[in-house]
């Protein structure tokens, strides 16, 4: 009788794991078709950062050099990757989307395996809060350098549980060529390794893909060019910390309204209301995990909303570890209570925040479509254009290659008070070059002397209901036909 009982709870408790499972797979699929559908509603043609990224990529299989003939500030992961799929898929980008979706997709599995084998039990339903909160339009940010970091994160974090912790090191060093502050999840994984030889083991294959990717670099762009870069990345991440108690008052600011916009104020007061002193393993790891992804996406005090994208598995992670409402105290009960009380009476204004930014978002890259049209119907094919500002998407869009190195003007803010006169000069000789400039509202530095070269060298044209960027043609260029207003 006792044997056939213990064969009978045993039968029973394999039955509760495969519907347990069942059941999971079933959220994971969700996940995935969530993410799948957003992709389709959400697609537009490259714009900002992602733009200009696909701009470098072209460029190189045109057979220019990063840094040398296209200035950027980025590490040249992401201009290569660009690169591949220009050679993929040429300038069809509906093509670059899909291959994007599938980072997405791969960062989605990535987690649930992880989830599952770290044994969470709601590990389904965070699947399915983080495909939402990465597929919607104010976190999506398809094409920047963070969802590559994330996908690569996530797949060092299921090598190090599947203990192929060298290649693990590899992959989060890889990562962090798309997005530095990944370097910090080496503390999360070193906590999360068992002993001391796995961490040994971690940090040599992080070292090694590190050391590797700089002699690389070297050989490929010279140690002058890679010092200017470093230069440069330097100055950005400075920007914020040199601009007193006003800039620290604004990047508060941009923190709240940015948090509101993407949605993440709702997981981040929700991790607040249900996270405790840590008992398990499990539960010190999410915790320095979500500190590692959020100490990342206040490095340099911008908070972009792409900054935040990284930040997004751990906090579901945390949520999901740490939510058990059976072992919470009366006291954490009510303070839960609480949050998600204001969190309801804020609701109303975070959703309409969230469509705004949503609205926005597609009203650029149609702006940039429609521009990019205008600008390719009334120029000789041979024009080339500037785009002062951070348009860039709108090189694509109208097929044209920048008049000079400096695509983006960034590298006009950030240059060296020693080098900045230089970076000007050259800058307004490559305006006075181009076929066409284009002025985005969002331009990022008080330029006088380009204002009054393109007042006396160009002629404004009509760009119909664009209420954003403005086009200047040059006046040596003779416009084939002008744009219907």
């Amino acid at each position: 009788m006792g044997v056939t009982t213990v064969g009978a709870s045993k039968v029973r408790a394999s039955s509760r794991l495969r519907e347990k499972n069942d059941l999971g797979m079933l959220w994971l699929a969700g996940s995935i078709a969530f993410a799948i559908v957003a992709a389709i509603l959400f697609y537009t043609v490259p714009t900002g950062s992602a733009g200009f990224f696909e701009y470098v990529g072209r460029s190189i299989v045109e057979g220019k050099t990063p840094y040398r003939d296209v200035w950027d500030n980025k590490l040249p992961s992401i201009y290569y990757l660009s690169a591949l799929l220009q050679l993929a898929f040429d300038s069809r980008y509906v093509f670059h989307w899909i291959a994007q979706l599938g980072v997405l997709l791969a960062t989605i599995a990535l987690f649930a395996r992880f989830a599952l084998e770290e044994g969470v039990r709601r590990w389904g339903p965070a699947t399915l809060a983080l495909a939402v909160l990465l597929s919607l339009l104010p976190l999506q940010h398809f094409g920047y350098t963070e969802p590559y970091a994330l996908a690569l994160i996530m797949a060092a974090l299921v090598a190090a549980q599947r203990r192929t912790v060298i290649a693990s090191g590899a992959l989060l060093c890889l990562a962090a060529t798309f997005w530095i502050p990944a370097s910090l999840m080496v503390i999360a994984l070193a906590l999360y390794l068992p002993d001391r030889p796995a961490r040994l083991r971690f940090l040599i294959g992080f070292a090694a893909a590190g050391a590797a990717y700089a002699a690389l670099m070297l050989w490929l762009f010279t140690p002058p060019v890679v010092a200017s870069l470093l230069h440069d990345m330097r100055s950005y991440e400075g920007l914020k910390s040199r601009g007193g108690a006003s800039a620290f008052r604004a990047a508060g600011t941009t923190l709240f309204s940015n948090l509101e916009a993407t949605g993440l104020i709702v997981p981040i007061v929700l991790a607040i209301g249900v996270v405790r002193t840590p008992r398990t393993r499990t539960e010190r790891f999410a915790l320095v995990w979500l500190a590692c992804a959020l100490a990342g996406a206040a490095i340099n005090l911008n908070f972009f909303q792409h900054y935040f994208i990284p930040s997004v598995p751990p906090l579901v992670f945390t949520i999901a570890v740490y939510a058990d409402w059976e072992r919470f105290s009366l006291a954490r009960k009510i303070v839960l209570g609480v949050l998600v009380a204001a969190l309801l009476t804020r609701l109303p204004h975070i959703t309409a925040t969230m469509r705004g930014a949503i609205a926005e978002q597609r009203y650029g890259g149609r702006v940039t479509a429609e521009v990019g049209r205008i600008v390719d119907d009334v120029l000789p094919k041979d024009s080339r254009i500037l785009v002062y500002g951070t348009s860039d998407g709108i090189y694509l869009t109208a097929n044209r290659d920048a008049s000079g190195r400096f695509a983006n003007t960034f590298g006009l803010a950030l240059a060296a008070p020693q080098l900045a006169p230089a970076r000007y000069a050259e800058y307004l000789d490559d305006v006075r070059q181009a076929g066409a400039v284009i002025v985005d509202a969002s331009g990022i530095a008080d330029f006088a002397q380009l204002d009054a070269i393109l007042r006396s060298e160009f002629t404004p044209i009509c760009v119909g209901r664009t209420q954003g960027p403005k086009i200047y043609v040059s006046r040596r260029i003779a416009a084939r036909r002008p744009p219907p207003c």
